[in-house]
């Protein structure tokens, strides 16, 4: 009994008689052989002016649209996840050759390795921690420390001693949200805050101390006391800069940026990662599709164009897949 002749699509792109027996041919990617040379150069056909047409370009599952909340959709082709199954083998084949699936793998893989995400993510939280600690008193306390030991540099911040008055009549003490506190008024204890603003405590006669945002006095002499305490702030040099205060500045500034840019190349990264997932998705639903209907067609011995939910005069009813199959001849 003389071979039926089978034909299908080489790598080339060229549609050419396959000579390999039953089940075994490895020359097509797309696994498709025809029983004649009109119905492989249909299909063909039908490919390429899919292929041209644009609208595969950029293919997008509609669930990862949703989930990523993508509002720029006008030059986005979606597509539902159950869609696939029913789409035409031709459009299946054209996503997958118009999918640059492989290279963002590639550019993936290659950032993380010239990145070193997982150090430099590390790094960014050791340097953010570092950064949070200086903020504190402690910690501008130790780095002020050791930079004076290691740089021979001392701090001539020297606060004035506290100027205690004794007011001749109750002054108007207000609290730190600016409501009069009703105090019998025993002393006002007036302290230099170091950054150009007066501080008070006010004591009662019950021995009580309450903080004070700011205390009027009614006595002129006690206006005076507080005006010459003023008048010596201002005279003051050591007030107006600590020579360690303007490097651990520069410190902090140096760490936020560094910490801003290991972030940066992090969110580069989980981007281009999410693109890579939503492509391995679809190449993945594609592919498992294709290979279906390859099983299938061996099984029937044609290639199937497509299949669907509707009975239609040229398919035949599959109980593997629960559709009916639609072939190319």
């Amino acid at each position: 009994m003389e071979k039926v002749k089978k034909y299908h699509i080489s790598k080339d792109g060229v549609l050419r008689e396959c000579k390999a027996e039953k089940c075994s041919c490895k020359a097509s990617p797309r696994v498709l052989h025809f029983n004649s040379l009109e119905a492989g150069q249909a299909y063909l056909d039908d490919y390429f002016e899919r292929a041209t047409s644009g609208v595969y370009d950029n293919m997008r599952l509609s669930s990862y649209v949703e989930a990523q909340g993508d509002v720029d959709l006008e030059n986005v082709t979606l597509i539902d996840d159950h869609a696939i199954k029913y789409m035409k083998t031709s459009e299946l084949e054209v996503i997958l050759e118009k999918s640059d699936y492989r290279d963002i793998e590639d550019e993936y893989h290659q950032l993380v390795k010239a990145e070193n995400l997982q150090e430099k993510e590390e790094e960014a939280d050791k340097l953010e921690s570092r950064l949070f600690y200086l903020a504190t008193t402690e910690g501008k306390e130790e780095w002020k420390k050791k930079y004076a030991k290691d740089n021979n540099v001392e701090s001539n911040i020297e606060l004035l001693e506290p100027l205690t008055i004794r007011p001749i009549h109750d002054p108007v003490v207000k609290d730190a949200t600016g409501e009069v506190m009703p105090l019998k008024v025993k002393e006002v204890i007036v302290k230099d805050s170091a950054n150009g603003e007066l501080k008070y405590d006010v004591v009662t006669f019950d021995g009580e101390t309450v903080p004070a945002l700011s205390v009027t006095f009614d006595s002129v002499n006690d206006m005076m006391e507080v005006s010459k305490f003023k008048a010596a702030c201002k005279t003051r040099v050591a007030f107006q800069v600590d020579p360690i205060d303007e490097p651990l500045k520069k410190e902090m500034d140096s760490l936020y940026n560094k910490v801003n840019e290991l972030r940066k190349t992090n969110t580069e990264l989980e981007a281009t990662y999410k693109k890579l997932d939503e492509k391995r998705k679809l190449n993945t639903l594609v592919a498992d599709e294709i290979m279906l209907r390859n099983k299938l067609s061996s099984k029937y011995d044609k290639p199937i164009l497509e299949r669907t939910t509707l009975n239609k005069i040229d398919s035949v009813y599959d109980d593997e897949t629960g559709t009916y199959l639609v072939f190319a001849e």
